[in-house]
């Protein structure tokens, strides 16, 4: 029963920071639309 709580917890912590990972790098390059 605690390996799977365990490895349910670290699934949702690597979705999680997966997450936050895409959140951070938003900012890439403009568009096309958006530099002219």
């Amino acid at each position: 029963m605690l390996t799977i709580a365990r490895l349910i917890g670290r699934r949702m912590a690597r979705e999680d920071f997966e997450k936050a990972m895409r959140a951070a790098n938003d900012n890439g390059a403009p568009s096309e639309e958006e530099r002219t």
